[in-house]
Protein backbone atom coordinates (compact mmCIF):
# COMPACT_ATOMS: atom_id res chain seq x y z
CA UNK A 1 0.00 0.00 0.00
CA UNK A 2 1.04 3.57 -0.56
CA UNK A 3 1.65 5.40 2.65
CA UNK A 4 1.76 8.96 1.41
CA UNK A 5 -1.49 10.67 0.53
CA UNK A 6 -0.19 12.26 -2.66
CA UNK A 7 1.99 9.43 -3.91
CA UNK A 8 1.75 8.76 -7.60
CA UNK A 9 3.30 6.10 -9.71
CA UNK A 10 2.92 3.15 -11.99
CA UNK A 11 3.41 0.53 -9.32
CA UNK A 12 7.17 0.86 -9.10
CA UNK A 13 8.66 2.41 -5.99
CA UNK A 14 11.13 4.55 -7.93
CA UNK A 15 8.22 6.44 -9.55
CA UNK A 16 6.62 7.49 -6.27
CA UNK A 17 6.72 11.08 -5.09
CA UNK A 18 6.56 11.75 -1.36
CA UNK A 19 7.38 15.43 -0.98
CA UNK A 20 6.48 18.33 -3.24
CA UNK A 21 7.88 21.74 -4.11
CA UNK A 22 5.41 24.56 -3.51
CA UNK A 23 6.01 27.58 -5.78
CA UNK A 24 3.44 30.30 -6.42
CA UNK A 25 0.86 28.19 -4.54
CA UNK A 26 1.29 25.27 -6.98
CA UNK A 27 2.76 21.88 -6.13
CA UNK A 28 5.26 20.09 -8.36
CA UNK A 29 8.23 17.70 -8.22
CA UNK A 30 10.34 19.95 -10.41
CA UNK A 31 10.37 23.62 -11.26
CA UNK A 32 11.86 25.38 -14.28
CA UNK A 33 13.03 28.98 -14.04
CA UNK A 34 13.87 30.98 -17.17
CA UNK A 35 16.80 33.38 -16.93
CA UNK A 36 15.83 35.19 -20.14
CA UNK A 37 15.02 38.45 -18.34
CA UNK A 38 18.22 38.53 -16.26
CA UNK A 39 20.65 41.34 -17.10
CA UNK A 40 24.41 41.66 -16.41
CA UNK A 41 25.21 42.45 -12.75
CA UNK A 42 21.62 41.65 -11.77
CA UNK A 43 20.60 39.33 -8.93
CA UNK A 44 17.26 37.48 -8.94
CA UNK A 45 15.82 35.58 -5.99
CA UNK A 46 13.19 32.85 -6.08
CA UNK A 47 11.64 31.30 -2.97
CA UNK A 48 9.90 27.94 -2.70
CA UNK A 49 8.90 25.40 -0.07
CA UNK A 50 9.19 21.65 0.26
CA UNK A 51 6.12 20.25 1.97
CA UNK A 52 4.98 16.93 3.43
CA UNK A 53 1.25 17.71 3.27
CA UNK A 54 -1.47 18.76 0.89
CA UNK A 55 -4.83 20.31 1.70
CA UNK A 56 -4.23 19.70 5.42
CA UNK A 57 -3.50 15.96 5.07
CA UNK A 58 0.05 15.00 6.00
CA UNK A 59 2.23 12.18 4.80
CA UNK A 60 1.92 9.01 6.87
CA UNK A 61 5.67 8.30 6.91
CA UNK A 62 8.82 10.29 7.51
CA UNK A 63 10.16 11.69 4.26
CA UNK A 64 13.75 12.16 3.18
CA UNK A 65 14.63 14.42 0.29
CA UNK A 66 17.32 16.42 -1.45
CA UNK A 67 17.18 19.17 -4.04
CA UNK A 68 19.14 19.36 -7.27
CA UNK A 69 19.76 22.42 -9.42
CA UNK A 70 20.41 21.79 -13.11
CA UNK A 71 21.44 24.25 -15.83
CA UNK A 72 23.28 24.28 -19.15
CA UNK A 73 25.03 27.42 -17.89
CA UNK A 74 25.04 29.31 -21.19
CA UNK A 75 25.39 32.67 -19.46
CA UNK A 76 27.90 33.45 -16.67
CA UNK A 77 25.81 33.01 -13.55
CA UNK A 78 26.37 31.81 -10.03
CA UNK A 79 23.38 29.95 -8.60
CA UNK A 80 23.15 29.69 -4.83
CA UNK A 81 20.72 27.66 -2.73
CA UNK A 82 19.76 28.70 0.80
CA UNK A 83 17.52 27.01 3.41
CA UNK A 84 15.63 28.97 6.05
CA UNK A 85 16.65 28.21 9.62
CA UNK A 86 13.46 27.51 11.59
CA UNK A 87 14.89 29.03 14.78
CA UNK A 88 16.56 32.22 13.52
CA UNK A 89 14.31 32.67 10.46
CA UNK A 90 17.46 33.51 8.45
CA UNK A 91 18.40 31.85 5.17
CA UNK A 92 21.56 29.75 5.50
CA UNK A 93 23.85 28.87 2.59
CA UNK A 94 23.47 25.31 1.23
CA UNK A 95 25.39 25.19 -2.06
CA UNK A 96 26.69 27.12 -5.05
CA UNK A 97 26.63 26.18 -8.76
CA UNK A 98 28.82 27.88 -11.35
CA UNK A 99 31.00 27.08 -14.37
CA UNK A 100 33.39 25.15 -12.11
CA UNK A 101 30.69 22.64 -11.10
CA UNK A 102 30.58 19.13 -12.53
CA UNK A 103 28.56 18.43 -15.71
CA UNK A 104 26.47 15.34 -16.40
CA UNK A 105 26.17 13.25 -19.58
CA UNK A 106 23.72 15.82 -21.03
CA UNK A 107 26.35 18.54 -20.45
CA UNK A 108 24.19 20.12 -17.72
CA UNK A 109 25.72 21.40 -14.53
CA UNK A 110 24.03 19.51 -11.68
CA UNK A 111 24.43 20.49 -8.03
CA UNK A 112 22.69 18.47 -5.32
CA UNK A 113 21.99 19.44 -1.72
CA UNK A 114 22.56 17.29 1.30
CA UNK A 115 19.65 15.15 2.54
CA UNK A 116 16.84 16.68 4.62
CA UNK A 117 13.87 15.06 6.34
CA UNK A 118 10.26 15.89 7.17
CA UNK A 119 8.51 14.24 10.13
CA UNK A 120 5.13 12.67 9.43
CA UNK A 121 3.82 13.58 12.90
CA UNK A 122 3.22 17.20 11.86
CA UNK A 123 2.64 19.26 8.74
CA UNK A 124 6.01 20.69 7.75
CA UNK A 125 7.37 23.16 5.21
CA UNK A 126 11.04 23.72 4.55
CA UNK A 127 11.65 27.13 2.98
CA UNK A 128 14.35 27.62 0.34
CA UNK A 129 15.76 30.52 -1.62
CA UNK A 130 17.54 30.31 -4.98
CA UNK A 131 19.72 33.31 -5.75
CA UNK A 132 20.90 33.78 -9.34
CA UNK A 133 23.79 36.20 -9.81
CA UNK A 134 24.55 37.28 -13.38
CA UNK A 135 28.27 37.96 -13.21
CA UNK A 136 29.65 40.84 -15.24
CA UNK A 137 33.11 41.28 -13.78
CA UNK A 138 36.10 40.16 -15.85
CA UNK A 139 34.12 40.59 -19.08
CA UNK A 140 34.53 43.20 -21.80
CA UNK A 141 31.45 45.38 -21.29
CA UNK A 142 31.59 46.68 -24.88
CA UNK A 143 31.08 43.21 -26.36
CA UNK A 144 28.96 41.87 -23.50
CA UNK A 145 25.58 42.31 -25.17
CA UNK A 146 26.81 40.82 -28.46
CA UNK A 147 28.20 37.73 -26.71
CA UNK A 148 25.08 36.90 -24.70
CA UNK A 149 22.23 38.74 -26.47
CA UNK A 150 20.62 35.67 -28.06
CA UNK A 151 21.27 33.20 -25.25
CA UNK A 152 18.60 32.01 -22.88
CA UNK A 153 19.34 29.81 -19.93
CA UNK A 154 17.15 27.88 -17.52
CA UNK A 155 17.46 26.44 -14.05
CA UNK A 156 15.60 23.25 -13.25
CA UNK A 157 14.96 22.70 -9.55
CA UNK A 158 14.14 19.06 -8.78
CA UNK A 159 13.20 17.31 -5.58
CA UNK A 160 14.17 13.69 -5.02
CA UNK A 161 12.22 12.16 -2.14
CA UNK A 162 11.85 8.80 -0.44
CA UNK A 163 10.25 7.19 2.59
CA UNK A 164 12.31 6.87 5.75
CA UNK A 165 11.54 3.73 7.71
CA UNK A 166 11.29 4.19 11.47
CA UNK A 167 13.65 2.11 13.53
CA UNK A 168 11.96 0.11 16.31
Amino acid sequence: TLSSYFSTGSGKTKNLTFAKIVFNNKETSDLGLSLGNLNPSQVKEYTFQVSNYKDGAASETNIGYNISLETFHFIPTVIELYKKNEVTNDYEFVLSCDENSKRNEENKIVCTSREYSLNYKKNQNDDFLVKVIYQSTNFNQETWSDEYANLTDFIDIKIHSWQIKEEN
